[in-house]
């Protein structure tokens, strides 16, 4: 509770529900064998050597656990072994372009809100690779974010990168918290801009998690997001009805549909292409959304 505070949010009304969610239970019983590890060692030296197209190749012929696997390390990151670690480096190098242009894009629209300090959310921080930056932003123009995510294991391991990246603890707070369960101990419109990477199609219940992040929004403020979902449905390709209890939503336009139910207005996608010398696989789907006053 004291991220609250220290975001200036006041003292909390109610608990949170969801702190230190329980998503993690559904991944705690589940075992594989050493052949199965080995398996998707294979697959990950082929997706840091050989690149997209070997990757899926190889996830194509795989052994259903080892597909379920990748799916679920993708849902919800872990770092509980050296595969795992392995998966969360590799979300973060593929993904840090697109956190980079979050930064961008939330820097140029906030740039004339009069009060102060703005403050900022980001959903589903994963291993940090977009909140290091959003926090050295904030720490130029003496803003605060705060920065949610369901996994512990996540949150331990985005702990220690931003004291490795050296980050500004002043302008930062992290918590372990189910967005999809409702943040009720923060006030509605409290955040300037919430902004998620790569979450959407993993939440069960899209449309009322939408809604919560729509009540978290200002009047006037932004809600950003960046997806693959593109990507991994040519990723998995045949193989997307063995983790369809994983990757739950796939079209755009779903997520789209969501946010205009909740009221959101002003809603625009557009496809972001990396630069030459960038990973191809960090192309995304940009989906940005205003508020109304």
């Amino acid at each position: 509770m004291m991220a609250l505070r220290r975001l200036g949010l006041g003292r909390p009304r109610v608990a949170l529900r969801g702190f230190h969610a329980t998503a993690a239970a559904r991944w705690g019983g589940e075992y594989y064998a050493d052949d199965i590890m080995h398996h998707v060692d294979q697959c990950l030296d082929g997706l840091e050597h050989g690149g997209f197209y070997v990757f899926q190749g190889m996830l194509h012929g795989a052994d259903d656990a080892v597909v379920r696997w990748i799916a679920s390390r993708l849902m919800y990151p872990r770092t509980d072994s050296p595969q795992a670690r392995r998966m969360m480096d590799i979300m973060n190098r593929t993904n840090a372009y697109a956190g980079l242009e979050v930064g961008k894009s939330f820097t140029r629209s906030l740039q004339g809100v009069s009060h102060r300090p703005v403050r900022i959310l980001e959903v589903g921080f994963g291993g940090g690779h977009a909140l290091i930056n959003t926090t050295k932003l904030c720490a130029e123009h003496n803003w605060r974010v705060l920065g949610v995510d369901h996994s512990e294991d996540s949150l331990a391991f985005t702990k220690r990168a931003m004291v490795a990246a050296q980050c500004d603890a002043g302008v930062y707070d992290l918590m372990c918290a189910d967005i999809s369960r409702g943040l009720w101990a923060i006030p509605d419109g409290a955040f300037d801009c919430v902004y998620h990477c790569n979450t959407w199609y993993y939440w069960q219940d899209l449309d009322s998690t939408v809604e919560e992040i729509a009540r978290l929004t200002r009047p006037g403020g932004i809600i950003l997001s960046t997806s693959k979902a593109k990507f991994l449905k040519l990723l998995f390709g045949s193989r997307l009805a063995s983790i369809e209890d994983k990757l739950l939503h796939t079209e755009v336009g779903r997520y789209e549909a969501a946010l205009r139910s909740a009221g959101i207005k002003e809603v625009n996608s557009f496809e972001n292409h990396p630069p030459t010398g960038e990973d191809p696989l960090s192309q995304f789907t940009m989906t940005f959304a205003t508020k109304s006053k």
